[in-house]
């Protein structure tokens, strides 16, 4: 396969394979990207079950749109059989970075938030994952979580139990557990009980498993093991796992009471929305991050007056400096925890606008972060815009935009950083008609040379958009 183009990808090398897919590296020839190119084994390509899973990964995970999914691009064909692509990942598996030992808390919490706030975002669409567990995350270069890998991914209650008992998926272990065939989807060790039994499932049995998944980054090993998938059900549906604290003194124990809530046996005693257990882990990360917070203890002051006057205004202090510190501290970790990720990865999609208007917003609380201006640097570019007369308003709107997303930038003549590919530009300015001109893709010397070519007859009110040289 490598050296072949397919569609418009030439193969570069092979990054993997597995037991629903082989994936190439690949060389996107008309964007000048790499992406990955999934596709079936070549056993299983006649397969009509494996093929409908092999499409429904793709249907799933292309109609989400979230930093913290793996994006589907497009779906192709080679030799009458799909071809996912999809984004090109670098970095490694949660299973790979776990490898048994427990992770840092705050990656934990960091990681955590990621895949609450994505299984959010699948679950709003009606969008079950349904085998959520460390190899099916990835964590990029930048600690980004995406999950990945949709294949038994379906619609909450619209879409009907189509697979019959002699062609139902393989329901497979970890590489160290066993692999075998049997009558429900998923894998065994990270099975809500309801999905165990074959349950109709909803939006709570992905967080059982999220829950599992959690535990394991805690104590480096699953909640519910054992050699067979007898044991490993039977200890899913009536056992309780090994209390964190006797596993890993270290882990953070207010993130326990969470993790114990998305394990409950009963859906209806767990988080009922991904939604809900993203503002209990976002709490934690709050408390975590004011720990080291000095406290103060009025004891000493109350002895006379002017003391307790001195404390009271200490502590007002004190509570207004804490308040500041809570508030721009979640901002800044924001801009370099979320942020810098999030521009990063639209710039490798392209959505250069996105990613600049981001970025402005994360400029406000790490101007001088060398990171954020790299990525500035990497998504946008500085022009100077003129009119004539001048004093026209500058707008600025993306390529597909709507009306109201219009946004006013500057009053010519006026310099300002603006963002790379296709825009659209609006100029207007009282008594004169309003002016609208796109940016091409690739090349600001052919905006220029577009721009002074304009012309418009004398008896019309003439205004020109000019890029100085």
């Amino acid at each position: 396969m490598i050296g072949r183009t397919i569609s418009h990808y030439r193969i570069t090398g092979q990054l993997g394979s597995g037991g629903m897919g082989v994936v190439y590296e690949a060389e996107d020839l008309k964007l000048g990207r790499h992406v990955a190119l999934k596709f079936l084994p070549a056993d299983m390509a006649n397969d009509p079950l494996a093929l409908k899973r092999f499409e429904r990964e793709a249907r799933a995970a292309s109609a989400l749109n979230h930093l913290n999914i793996c994006t589907i691009h497009e779906i192709v064909e080679y030799e009458r059989q799909p071809v996912i692509v999809m984004e090109l990942l670098e970095g490694e598996t949660l299973q790979r970075r776990i490898s048994g030992s427990p992770l840092p808390n705050r990656q934990i919490l960091d990681i955590s938030i990621q895949l609450a706030d994505a299984l959010e975002a699948a679950h709003s669409k009606s969008i079950l994952h349904r085998d959520i567990k460390p190899s099916n995350i990835f964590l990029t270069h930048r600690n980004q979580a995406k999950i990945v890998d949709f294949g038994l991914a379906r619609k909450m209650r619209l879409e009907a139990a189509a697979e019959t008992a002699a062609g139902r998926p393989t329901v497979s272990l970890r590489e160290e557990y066993l692999t075998t065939p049997g009558s429900t989807i998923g894998t065994v060790a990270y099975m809500s009980p309801e999905q165990a039994r074959g349950e109709e499932l909803d939006q709570r049995s992905d967080l059982f498993s999220f829950g599992a998944v959690v535990y394991e980054m805690c104590t480096g090993r699953p909640p519910f093991d054992g050699l067979t998938a007898a044991v490993i059900f039977d200890n899913i549906l009536h056992r309780e796992p090994t209390p964190i604290g006797e596993l890993n003194p270290q882990a953070l124990s207010s993130l326990q009471p969470i993790i114990s809530k998305s394990l409950q046996k009963k859906r209806e005693a767990r988080y009922q929305s991904a939604a809900e257990l993203r503002q209990d882990l976002e709490r934690v990360k709050l408390e975590l991050s004011t720990q080291s917070m000095p406290a103060f203890s009025p004891r000493a002051a109350l002895r006379n007056r002017r003391a307790v006057a001195l404390s009271l205004a200490v502590l007002l202090a004190l509570a207004a400096f804490v308040g500041w510190r809570v508030h721009t501290s979640g901002q800044v970790g924001w801009a370099r925890e979320e942020a810098l990720p999030q521009i990063e990865t639209l710039n490798e999609q392209g959505r250069f606008i996105d990613a600049w208007r981001l970025a402005e917003r994360a400029e406000a609380y790490i101007p001088n972060d060398p990171r954020l201006q790299r990525d500035i640097g990497y998504v946008s570019r500085v022009e100077d815009f003129t009119s004539d007369p001048p004093g026209a308003d500058v707008s600025i709107n993306s390529y597909n935009g709507k009306d109201a997303d219009w946004r006013h930038i500057c009053k010519t003549p006026c310099k300002i950083r603006v963002p790379l590919g296709v825009v659209r530009w609006r100029l207007q300015k009282t008594g004169f008609d309003t002016l609208e001109h796109i940016t091409p893709q690739f090349g600001a010397r052919d905006l220029q040379m577009r721009l002074h070519l304009l012309q418009w007859p004398r008896h019309q009110t003439s205004r020109r958009l000019d890029k100085a040289s």
